[in-house]
């Protein structure tokens, strides 16, 4: 489990619970998991299962969830169906494409998952922190 980020007790802002191992970390070194229903244009007439997409920008409506970008805790998540839970669903939830997401996202090549780099060394405020006080 040396891949998960720790999380850091003296950090401030917002914190969230991964819903796989179940570790509370910042908001920002988490990743946020949406259901997504029958889409427009989706070859599916099968609305009682959602698919799992990862929200790289947090913008996306309705119920979210959250994860270390660690495949570790999706393992953890899926097998205490844990994220069915966490985003209220009764029906099935494919997390096929989650998985997918979620490796690209490793690999560096999802769009949008420069976020958390980008606000390195940024205060919540988004103003550039200084090394003083």
């Amino acid at each position: 489990m040396a891949d998960r980020p720790s999380a850091s007790p003296t950090r401030s802002g917002p914190t969230r619970t991964c819903v796989g191992c179940r570790m509370r970390a910042a908001k920002n070194d988490l990743v946020r998991v949406v259901a997504r229903t029958g889409q427009a244009g989706d070859q599916t007439d099968d609305l009682s299962v959602a698919e799992a997409w990862l929200d790289v920008d947090g913008t996306h409506p309705g119920r979210g969830a959250y994860l270390h970008p660690a495949l570790s805790c999706l393992d953890l998540a899926e097998r205490r169906r844990a994220l069915p839970r966490a985003l209220r669903r009764t029906g099935g939830l494919d997390t096929e494409r989650l998985r997918e997401q979620m490796a690209t996202l490793l690999s560096g090549d999802l769009p949008g998952s420069s976020r958390n780099r980008s606000k390195a060394g940024r205060d919540g405020d988004e103003h550039a922190m200084s090394a003083q006080q």
